[in-house]
């Protein structure tokens, strides 16, 4: 329990950090970096509540964009598989949201998504018309990953979604990823 209250604590700081503290200029502090490591074990944890908690909190640690997710253990997938196969709902949603709201990090930089999630991603892309914004964005920054789409491909769908959606609502990883496409 008490973990959980400290990951929805660290969840709260980072809400205010992105939010309220608009004159808060990078860098942040550097404890968030041992928020984001304290947090890394409870979304591998089998306990339901402590993934919910680290996700909510990896959410708005991602937003402040300032920590890079580390490649061992493998958050990025295991983001993947909460949000595709937690039993519970709101685990889903935030693990996507989670996935999506990361510092974006070079392809190829090699420190991201160890686990192979191809095949199970292939399945996922078919339904991409059925998924919501998240949960597209999301996909998109993992296609981008895994270089599962072609470029051209990946820009195209990011265009749409920003058409489509509000602008504060669009993922900055997102945004990133189309101006080093250059489309």
């Amino acid at each position: 329990m008490t973990r959980c209250e400290g990951a929805l604590g660290a969840m709260i700081l980072c809400y205010n950090l992105k939010h309220i503290s608009k004159n808060f200029h990078k860098p942040l502090p550097s404890f968030l970096t041992e928020i984001g490591a304290a947090l890394v074990p409870m979304l591998f944890s089998n306990e339901i509540l402590e993934q919910f908690a680290s996700v909510w909190a990896l959410v708005w640690l991602g937003e402040c964009q300032t920590w890079i997710p580390p490649a061992e253990p493998d958050l990025l997938g295991q983001l993947f598989m909460l949000w595709r196969h937690s039993p519970e709902n709101d685990v889903q949603y935030y693990s996507a949201w989670a996935l999506s709201s990361q510092l974006f990090v070079p392809r190829g930089h090699g420190r991201l998504l160890t686990t192979d999630l191809r095949e199970e991603f292939e399945q996922l892309i078919r339904r991409y018309r059925s998924l919501d914004n998240i949960e597209q964005a999301a996909a998109l920054i993992l296609a981008w990953h895994l270089s599962a789409l072609s470029d051209e491909e990946i820009a195209q769908k990011i265009q749409v979604l920003i058409r489509r959606s509000k602008p504060s609502s669009i993922p900055s990883s997102l945004q990133t990823i189309l101006g080093e496409l250059s489309f």
